[in-house]
């Protein structure tokens, strides 16, 4: 299995006037489709409101919590937001 490159991306909000109001981190990695065609996946988490849910950028406050992130679930390959199936046991009728 090929190993992911993660890349933490500055993402900065600027006012009218041009003064920085905030920054937060994105992470994204490279992906390929069909073997060929590569594209920038970002690291999302699913948010649901009162009717609906949708798929959002997890963005993190600073650096660290971000080279965290990558370090403790995503290069482990543990799951961060979604289910995990196991199968725990299995009966065979006769």
């Amino acid at each position: 299995m090929e190993k992911i490159t993660y890349y933490i991306i500055d993402v900065s909000r600027y006012g009218e006037k041009g003064e920085l109001e905030n920054t937060l981190y994105q992470i994204r990695y490279r992906k390929k489709w069909l073997g060929m065609i590569s594209y920038w996946k970002y690291i999302t988490h699913r948010e649901c409101g009162m009717s609906d849910c949708y798929d959002s950028r997890t963005q993190f406050d600073t650096i660290e919590n971000a080279e965290k992130m990558i370090k403790e679930v995503l290069c482990p390959n543990k799951i961060y937001d979604g289910w995990s199936t196991t199968t725990v046991g299995k009966i065979k009728c006769t």
